[in-house]
């Protein structure tokens, strides 16, 4: 079949196994795909095409995020009726769903998706769009019939017109036979069938003009029947509208009853808070009047008093004490937790993964001349999906065993530097670069973290270098009043500041992951590492001219 026959899907999704797991979810012989890896292609492609039934977009994308680019298809005239559907697999909370809605969305699927839903929804848009698109054809056929019955009735009277002529001519030529006497008999026989014969073409044009006449209330019946469909699919479109715009009041009457909420309950910690320094100006007023009326009788309940408390405050220690060895008890339960978490992290995750990874493998070398493209590429697709998925479960290992059964010492941050880059000297010296460092301090600390948070920073700054451009970075640290600043600054690509708050949150990345390796969760463990530390991290850049990374290690 033809593509112009096809009904055309967008698909939007930087994952290329993404957008081929949905086209064999939608897999049918009357639809047609485009992909988009972007927000950004997702927008050129439209500008070029805007004949889609439908778009499918995953919220959660580099550079551009779905809400984003949602936003911006809305203001294109031409695209603000076409049905769009958000898919996500983290972004599942309220906000998020609210937001999608308020874009424009007329749907919001959270991933993993129950095909047969998937596929029952954009079968309904699709036939929405077939009914209007035929819709729109019935219309223009009208149209063409309207003009072609004008310019049939044009000819009609053009026809009409030139009858009366003949006939004003016959009358002419009957007066000038009567006003002839000579052959008059056979003139009048000849008039006779002429009448006759002009008497049968006028019943003749009563007659096609009665099937015009039907022919036009036929077809001014149609126009009725496809105005009732044009009415009643604007009123389905209007109730679509209506339905969007009732979810974004009910998103905006909770905002504002949370809102409420929080003001009431500020109010009544501010009522809670009089009430307290009333009955403590109440108790000190009643204090002072037993003082004046007897200072004896005031000593001795003031001893009394004394005695009390002193025997109050050994029952709390005695409670404290029990709780600590509570608390104690629970976090050496948590941390075993955690322990039999990272083994099964490291050993019951892995040991599927290394065993589909090992057959695929097997696969591969005893069947992949046998194979077509498509075959190739599946396995190509699973094989990739392994590494990614063991690399995630590693870095999900480390993030996890951070400030575990690890005991703060002494670390001299020069030795420190000199392991790593002594560790990363076959990548430093692959990508050609340079670390200086001035004097750097002493600090306590766990010197595991302290190192994963020195590799983490310096492997970034060679990662995102520029083209052509040797990376050189520059590690520092200056003394402030109860904490050491320390920075890492850097000459690669930058960072916009419109993903500042993202840089630091795990699984996040800002590029796809043809552009730059990794899982996304570096800076988390480097931010975990600080905190542990009782620092914070951030960073200052500005796109095409480095990075500088700030944290802080409280001084012992």
């Amino acid at each position: 079949m033809k593509e112009k026959n096809l009904v055309k899907i967008l698909l939007v999704d930087d994952l290329t196994e993404n957008l081929f797991a949905l086209e064999l979810i939608l897999a049918d012989k009357n639809y047609f795909f485009v992909r988009a890896n972007s927000g950004n292609e997702a927008l050129k492609i439209l500008l070029r095409e805007q004949d889609f039934a439908i778009i499918l977009i995953d919220v959660q994308m580099p550079e551009m995020d779905g809400f984003e680019t949602v936003d911006l298809i809305r203001e294109i005239e031409t695209l603000k009726h076409v049905p769009i559907i958000f898919l996500t697999a983290s972004m599942d909370r309220s906000m998020y769903i609210f937001k999608g809605y308020q874009a424009g969305a007329v749907d919001y699927m959270i991933k993993p998706l129950i095909p047969e839903i998937l596929k029952a929804k954009v079968a309904v848009f699709v036939e929405l769009y077939l009914k209007t698109h035929e819709l729109l054809v019935q219309n223009e056929e009208k149209e063409k019939r309207a003009a072609e019955l004008g310019i049939a009735n044009k000819e009609l009277a053009f026809q009409n017109d030139e009858k009366e002529k003949r006939a004003a001519e016959l009358i002419i030529a009957n007066k000038e036979l009567v006003f002839q006497n000579g052959e008059k008999g056979k003139r009048a026989d000849e008039l006779i069938v002429a009448y006759t014969e002009l008497a049968f073409q006028n019943s003749e044009k009563i007659k096609r003009a009665e099937e015009l006449s039907v022919a036009n209330t036929e077809l001014a019946f149609q126009n009725r029947e496809k105005e009732k469909r044009a009415d009643e699919l604007i009123i389905a479109n209007k109730e679509l509208i209506y339905q969007n715009e009732e979810k974004g009041k009910r998103a905006d009457e909770l905002i504002i009853a949370n809102t409420e909420l929080a003001f009431q309950n500020g109010e009544k910690i501010k009522r809670a808070d009089e009430l307290i320094i009333a009955n403590t100006e109440l108790a000190f007023q009643n204090r002072e009047k037993e003082k004046r009326a007897d200072e004896l009788i005031i000593a001795n309940k003031e001893l009394v008093y004394q005695n009390e408390e002193k025997e109050k405050r050994a029952d709390e220690l005695v409670f404290e004490k029990a709780c600590v060895e509570e608390i104690n008890i629970k976090l050496t339960n948590s941390n075993r937790e955690i322990e039999q978490f990272a083994y099964i992290a490291s050993h019951d995750l892995q040991e599927p993964l290394r065993t589909i990874s090992n057959y695929v493998g097997l696969f591969l070398k005893k069947y992949k001349s046998k194979l077509d493209k498509d075959a190739d590429k599946y396995l190509d697709f699973i094989s990739g999906a392994t590494v990614r998925m063991q690399c995630m479960i590693k870095d999900l290992l480390d993030y996890s065993q951070i400030g575990i059964d690890s005991h703060p010492s002494v670390i001299d941050c020069n030795l420190l530097l000199k392991e790593v880059l002594n560790d990363m000297s076959i990548g430093i010296t692959e990508n050609n670069a340079t670390i200086n460092s001035k004097s750097l301090p002493l600090i306590s600390g766990h010197s595991t973290g302290i190192k994963s948070l020195f590799q983490n920073l310096i492997s970034n700054a060679i990662k995102y270098r520029k083209k052509d451009t040797h990376p050189i970075i520059s590690i520092s640290a200056k003394a402030k009043s109860n904490e050491w600043l320390f920075t890492f600054k850097d000459n690669g690509i930058g960072i916009d500041k419109l993903y500042y708050e993202k840089l630091f949150i795990i699984f996040q990345r800002l590029h796809i992951k043809q552009e730059y390796a990794g899982t996304g969760i570096g800076l988390a463990q480097c931010k975990k590492v600080v905190e542990l530390h009782g620092g914070k991290i951030w960073v200052e850049s500005e796109p095409g001219f480095g990075s500088k990374f700030y944290f802080t290690i409280l001084k012992p």
